[in-house]
C-alpha cells in the first residue's frame, strides 16, 4: 500500500462556525486577546456585534484585529444598554493559526462603559 499526499486545493472545504465573546474594560484602551495564537484554526470572520451592557455617556470604538494589527472589523458601540451594533467587516481577513485574534478599543468611552464583543468566525483549511 502506498500513501500519497494531496494538495490543499484538493481538500473539500468544510466550514465549522465558532463564536468568540469577550467584554471590554471600562475606560480602557487595552488590547483584549480574544484567542491566543495557536489556539484556533485558520479562519475568517463572518460577522459580529458590540452590545453595551452598562449605561455609558460615551461610546467605545472597537476593532477586531489579527496578531499583526490588521483590522478585520470595526464598530462604534452604542451608549444605550443592550443595543447591539453590528461589526462592519473590512475585508475577507484570514486569521492564520499562528496569530492571535484581538479586540482593540481605540476610544475608551466613559468610565462606566462595558461592551460585550461577539465575533463569529468560520474555519478554513
Amino acid at each position: 500500500m502506498t500513501i500519497s499526499t494531496i494538495e490543499e486545493s484538493e481538500i473539500p472545504e468544510y466550514t465549522i462556525p465558532f463564536t468568540l465573546v469577550r467584554n471590554t474594560v471600562p475606560a480602557s484602551t487595552a488590547v483584549i486577546e480574544m484567542v491566543a495564537a495557536g489556539h484556533h484554526p485558520k479562519c475568517r470572520m463572518t460577522g459580529g456585534q458590540a452590545i453595551a451592557t452598562v449605561y455609558a455617556t460615551g461610546v467605545q470604538i472597537i476593532a477586531v484585529e489579527d496578531g499583526g494589527g490588521t483590522d478585520a472589523a470595526t464598530c462604534s458601540a452604542s451608549a444605550t444598554v443592550f443595543t447591539p451594533v453590528s461589526l462592519t467587516l473590512i475585508k475577507d481577513q484570514v486569521f492564520e493559526r499562528n496569530e492571535s485574534i484581538n479586540c482593540v478599543v481605540s476610544t475608551a468611552g466613559s468610565a462606566t462603559n462595558s461592551v460585550l464583543i461577539v465575533a463569529q468566525f468560520e474555519n478554513i483549511h
